[in-house]
């Protein structure tokens, strides 16, 4: 799940279930809440030129955007810092004593630019995170910020839909499953299925394309 700011007020307990997505905002009112989501101290906001993701050595610029600064428990996991490897926190993971586990950003989910979200350093670590909590993604694809995806499963299969809201076009498409097919039927385009992993040919700009997988 994923909840910002106020949002978090307004959960069940079951939302810390299965895993739990917050911005510095919601982590805060949690823990004023008495659920311990790792957050030590929040200080004072700067505005940070880059973010730096150690475990993939990648610098992403940041533009205008207000980070706050915080200091985090014992057992939280830095997943990035701001302004290079010696920065501050800029995320992290953390479990806590009843086994709740949370992302947290040292950003406000709402007020932040589009820089913090749209880029593929962040839609890596979401994707990893949830499949460190022992789930996989139905379907996903890195690579291609403008495009959209739609799934549907059944007992023998699954329908995937990609709609490219962008003027470029998409070459060479990698869509990972979260298990292996042997059949595919391709809707408004051609391919490649090899066990988990399709490779389309071509998403043409603002083109709807699917595949269908047994």
């Amino acid at each position: 799940g994923i909840a910002f700011g106020e949002n978090v007020k307004y959960l069940d307990d079951s939302a810390l279930e299965n895993g739990l997505i917050v911005d510095i905002a919601g982590a805060k009112i949690l823990e004023k809440m008495g659920i311990d989501v790792g957050l030590e101290s929040a200080g004072g906001t700067y505005v940070p030129a880059q973010e730096y993701f150690p475990n993939k050595n990648q610098y992403i610029g940041l533009y205008g955007c207000p980070v706050t600064e915080i200091t985090v428990k014992n057992g939280a996991i830095v997943q990035s810092l701001m302004n290079g490897q010696t920065g501050n926190i800029g995320s992290y993971t953390y479990e806590n004593a009843q086994g709740q586990k949370f992302l947290v950003f040292a950003f406000d989910g709402y007020s932040m630019s589009e820089h913090a979200f749209k880029q593929y350093a962040r839609g890596e670590q979401i994707e990893e995170w949830i499949c460190s909590l022992g789930k996989k993604l139905p379907a996903s694809m890195h690579g291609n910020p403008d495009c959209y995806m739609l799934c549907k499963e059944n007992e023998s299969g699954k329908a995937v839909w990609i709609g490219n809201f962008f003027s470029d076009e998409c070459m060479n498409t990698t869509v990972i499953l979260d298990k292996e097919y042997t059949e595919i039927e391709f809707i408004n385009c051609n391919g490649v299925l090899n066990g988990n992993k399709v490779t389309l040919d071509y998403i043409g700009p603002y083109a709807s394309i699917g595949f269908n997988v047994k």
